[in-house]
């Protein structure tokens, strides 16, 4: 994971990308009501979604869900956090060539969410993925 922090350290544009599980594969590949049922019964505690849109936004040209949420961590049945806090955020997510990608901007306390948020717009609108393929070279 790579990550921006703003200098007040109230915002947070994080990139993730790690091998898509099966499960994950499964949920992006459901028509568009499916999608948005299963995303919506799977929030962890404490996540509130704002907004989810499973079909008209784009990261990297590809199209993509996003998700503006909040979300608590540090209290009883929610995330660790070593104290308590609250935080909203937009996340950009995409499954392509069996990885998934998240690209999110994160703003504590959720108040302070729209001091970086056309930062955090333009960063994610750059974000490109690039699909490398190893040259092997044999003597």
């Amino acid at each position: 994971m790579t990550s921006f922090t703003s200098a007040d350290k109230l915002g947070i544009v994080f990139v993730q990308i790690e091998n898509a599980t099966r499960d994950e594969i499964a949920v992006y590949n459901m028509n568009d009501t499916a999608k948005t049922n299963t995303i919506r019964a799977h929030l962890t505690p404490g996540e509130t979604l704002l907004e989810l849109d499973v079909s008209h936004y784009v990261l990297s040209g590809h199209p993509a869900t996003r998700i503006i949420e909040t979300q608590s961590f540090g209290r009883l049945g929610q995330p660790i956090s070593s104290k308590p806090y609250d935080a909203k955020g937009m996340i950009y997510s995409i499954i392509l060539g069996g990885k998934f990608y998240k690209v999110a901007y994160m703003a504590t306390p959720p108040e302070r969410f729209s001091n970086y948020l056309q930062t955090a717009q333009l960063m994610i609108n750059s974000f490109q993925i690039i699909i490398s393929k190893q040259c092997i070279i044999s003597p």
